[in-house]
This record gives C-alpha cells, structure tokens and sequence, in this order.
C-alpha cells in the first residue's frame, strides 16, 4: 500500500480476510493513496477475478459505493470495474467475495489496482459523511476450457 498526500489516514484493524487496510475516499484530480496486487498466473487463459469486501459496520464511517478497481494486463491493457462496497451484491454488508469479472490473459504481469479516488467527498475523520475505501485480499482462478 502506498501513500502519495497524508499516510496518517492508513488505517490497519484485524477484519476482513484476515485483516484489511483502509483509507478515507476522496474526489480528487489524482489519487493520494493506492494498493497494487501482483496476481500469479498459470499461463495464457481467462481468469475470474474476486475482491473481498469486508463488513463495514464496525465503524461510524460508510465504506464506499464507488470502489474502482482497476485491471492491468500487460499485452491486453486495462479494465476498470466499480463495486459497492457499502451495499455488495455478494452479500448485505460484505464479508463476502466480491466478482470482479473474467480477464483475458495472454503474458507479462496481472495487477489488481485500487486507490482512494473514488468521486466522494472527504468530509472528515470518522464522519457519517465521509467514505471508507476498504483494501483486502484478491484473488484469481483460471477458468477451464
């Protein structure tokens, strides 16, 4: 995880899939803060793609409806993919394994991308106007053909 603007608002607690990272969402020209996952591949091939969505209601600031997750293949280029991590659609309050989509993969590297700009306001520090992005586990599996 890395923080260009104040990395004070880097908050680490043990929820999630064995513990997650978040930060506040912003509306920005460019992010402050961003995560990259480094994906392993077996080859060629489509994967499906899953972010875990923790539950966000241990907190008195919302998780975010505007999560964008970005998908880089080298030879393919990039996806965005925007969640509700408020509201997911795997489950009512997460906790749950979110389905980013099936990528086409053909060599070099497959990142997960996320960061804090997701268009919301930061209104404050633990404020029911601000917006958590929340930052946990990804995973891929290759589809059989």
């Amino acid at each position: 995880m890395s923080c260009t603007g104040a990395e004070y608002f880097w908050r680490v607690n043990g929820y999630g899939d064995g513990g997650m990272e978040y930060t506040y969402a912003i509306d920005s020209a460019a992010p402050e803060c961003h995560s990259k996952w480094f994906m392993p591949t077996n080859g060629p091939g489509t994967y499906d793609v899953w972010a875990y969505i923790p539950d966000d209601s241990y907190d008195n600031t919302p998780a975010t409806e505007n999560a964008r997750y970005k998908i880089f293949r080298d030879e393919i280029g990039s996806s965005f993919v925007q969640i509700n991590q408020r509201f997911p659609t795997c489950g009512s309050r997460g906790e749950c394994w979110g389905h980013l989509g099936a990528f086409s993969y053909v060599s070099g590297q497959f990142i997960v991308w996320l960061d804090d700009n997701t268009g919301e306001a930061f209104n404050g520090l633990n404020c029911s106007r601000s917006h958590l992005v929340m930052f946990d586990s990804i995973r891929i599996k290759k589809k059989l053909s």
